[in-house]
């Protein structure tokens, strides 16, 4: 993990351009979002890699089909 990023590990702010939309827009897309929650649909392609980012929100993950 690159030396800027270890600092925040343990607390619960992060930096802008690690957020899930900012950090990896290729693979996030908002279905829906409003004051109290955001829907996105991630594509992870088999044998492919997400840069690092984050969902700084609570989150819950439903695996619709396995790569």
């Amino acid at each position: 993990m690159p030396k800027e990023f270890e600092v925040h590990m343990n607390e619960s702010t992060w930096p802008d351009e690690l957020e899930a939309l900012v950090a990896a827009p290729e693979s996030h897309i908002v279905l829906f979002e409003n004051e109290s929650v955001r829907m996105l649909r991630v594509i992870v392609p088999a044998g492919t890699t997400e840069p690092l980012h984050v969902h700084p929100l609570p989150s819950v993950m439903i695996v619709d089909e396995p790569a």
